[in-house]
């Protein structure tokens, strides 16, 4: 490298050597230059602790690049290193504009992850709106197949089927190959919820033909385009043929069973669709109690309604069927206060 010798007049005798968090050992500012235009990523954060200002100003007697980055404190890791490379005077300026490119570039990146990342779990959580935030966000820096199918899903999931069909058309268009059943499938279900049910059998067909998607995946959705066209008793073969093939739509195909058989006043079969569920959360649990208290099964359809209070001990649909047993059991005054807590509950979301 070549030496920039107003450094090297500023280096005080016998000077200490500084030890990066990378690992790497500097003994002078060249050696600090060529580190950080080497590994900024790893280096940067050195340049904000006191113990390598320290080093550049007491030791290296180069106090004002030193006061420069203390008053940095509060800037990314990535800009400390090109600000610290300014403000030592490194001689090849080309290069700090290649670093400082590739900073723009990676903090770029870096806040695409962390928008998408975020968005990830906002969805987890069941906060679709935010996770579409997040996801619009994140899209507006870079486009990926992958973000257009997952904002498609929270539109989905937000219950805007027409812009989520959108999003996973755009999904496909931009890269066919990308989850290319899953993202049929996701459009499927948007299609089927428009009403586009023909639309969505001649998808779903090709889906079956070219993807080789999972038989537990395509029967749930035959299932939900029967429903919708009002076959209730051939959506629940669908329903119940997706139960059986398990896999990541197995808890939903269940409760939508159970759906079809409650309509069809099949309490009892209803019911065991959903004692089959893994890991059941409170809404199907109200769902579970609702079959077993129509099936006369007061006392389990109260330890399962007790369950669905454990896991939110506000929801108003678990205190309503709460005291509707409590009715049935001839209980009336716990039939009262959970009817008065459901009332304060839903006075309490609305309010």
């Amino acid at each position: 490298m070549k030496a920039n010798l107003a450094v090297m007049a500023k280096k005080p005798e016998g000077a200490p050597p500084y030890r990066f968090g990378c690992g790497v050992t500097a003994r002078s500012v060249e050696e600090a230059q060529y580190i950080v235009t080497t590994r900024w990523k790893d280096a940067g954060a050195d340049l904000a602790r006191e113990g390598f200002i320290r080093w550049l100003g007491e030791g290296l007697g180069m106090d004002r690049a030193a006061e420069r980055l203390r008053a940095a404190s509060g800037m990314s890791a990535p800009r400390r290193a090109a600000l610290f490379l300014s403000a030592t005077d490194y001689y090849d300026a080309d290069r700090i504009e290649v670093i400082r490119r590739e900073i723009a570039a990676y903090e770029k990146r870096a806040k695409w992850d962390k928008l998408k990342a975020r968005g990830d779990e906002r969805f987890l959580r069941g906060d679709y709106d935010g996770a579409a935030d997040d996801y619009s966000d994140a899209l507006s820096a870079r486009e990926t197949a992958e973000l257009w199918n997952n904002l498609g899903a929270a539109r989905l999931k937000g219950g805007d089927a027409r812009l989520a069909a959108e999003h996973f058309e755009r999904a496909a268009a931009l890269d066919p190959n990308h989850g290319r059943g899953a993202v049929r499938l996701n459009l499927v279900e948007a299609l089927t919820i428009l009403g586009r049910t023909d639309e969505a059998a001649r998808l779903l067909a090709r889906i079956e033909t070219e993807d080789g998607a999972d038989e537990s995946e395509t029967a749930y959705r035959r299932g939900r385009i029967a429903e919708e066209l009002g076959r209730s008793a051939e959506a629940a073969e669908w329903y119940g043929k997706a139960v059986s093939g398990g896999g990541a739509v197995r808890a939903e195909a269940a409760a939508r069973l159970s759906e079809c058989l409650f309509a069809a006043r099949e309490y009892g079969k209803a019911a065991e669709a959903l004692t089959a569920m893994p890991e059941a959360g409170a809404e199907h649990l109200v769902m579970l109690a609702k079959c077993l208290r129509y099936a006369k099964s007061l006392a389990p359809a109260d330890e399962a309604v007790t369950k669905a209070l454990s896991l939110s001990p506000a929801d108003p649909a678990a205190l309503l069927e709460k005291a509707r047993i409590a009715k049935r059991r001839g209980r009336d005054e716990t039939y009262k206060r959970y009817l008065t807590e459901c009332v304060d509950a839903l006075k309490a979301r609305y309010r």
